[in-house]
């Protein structure tokens, strides 16, 4: 069975009022889901550049399609749905690989993997350069994981969806998706393992 994240009074409000042509009100929508709309571009295409194209494609889309919006999931469920749909298009039709280097790995770049992973990510200035690094490694250990469960672990992982919302995204029942990111999460343990030995 699957569970549906039904949209709130907040966003059915803010809906009707960007259905009405309020662009302050899609302004607002822009900055509160521009940076998670990046990141999954991002995570999907592994370029910055092609990942603010998208963003921006996708937010067109939004604007142009928000009459189309029914409200059987929430509002950020559905934009994501966008990207996610509008990358893998881009994948598809540039036939591009989002695969990364890893001749820069080492060992000690596994905890902060396993930070990254936790969402543990530290602020501090000096470790920015392994962080970022650790990021392509755990993007390049993604890559390798089949879709099926590639997808619901970065939903929930990396764009911090809750079960009910990928569930509703995915088509899912609520178990489903938590049998997909338990398995996702042993894959990729052995699939770090492996490229931080190579």
């Amino acid at each position: 069975m699957t569970m549906t994240a039904q949209i709130d009074q907040s966003e059915r409000l803010l809906v009707e009022r960007i259905k009405e042509g309020d662009r302050a009100a899609f302004r607002n929508l822009v900055e509160s889901m521009k940076d998670r709309v990046l990141n999954l571009c991002y995570r999907m295409t592994g370029n910055r550049m092609d990942a603010e194209d998208l963003s921006q494609e996708v937010f067109v889309d939004v604007y142009k399609h928000i009459d189309s919006f029914r409200g059987d999931a929430s509002l950020k469920s559905w934009i994501l749905r966008i990207a996610h749909n509008k990358s893998l298009n881009y994948l598809r039709d540039s036939r591009r690989s989002s695969a990364v280097s890893l001749d820069s790995a080492t060992n000690d770049s596994q905890s902060t993997i396993a930070d990254t992973i936790a969402g543990k990510d530290s602020d501090r200035p000096d470790r920015s350069l392994e962080i970022e690094r650790s990021r392509e490694i755990l993007n390049a250990a993604l890559a390798r994981l089949p879709g099926k469960l590639a997808q619901p672990f970065t939903l929930h992982k990396l764009d911090g969806m809750s079960y009910d919302e990928i569930a509703a995204f995915l088509g899912m029942s609520v178990s489903a998706v938590e049998s997909q990111i338990h398995r996702a999460k042993l894959r990729l343990q052995k699939e770090l393992s492996k490229m931080l030995i190579q």
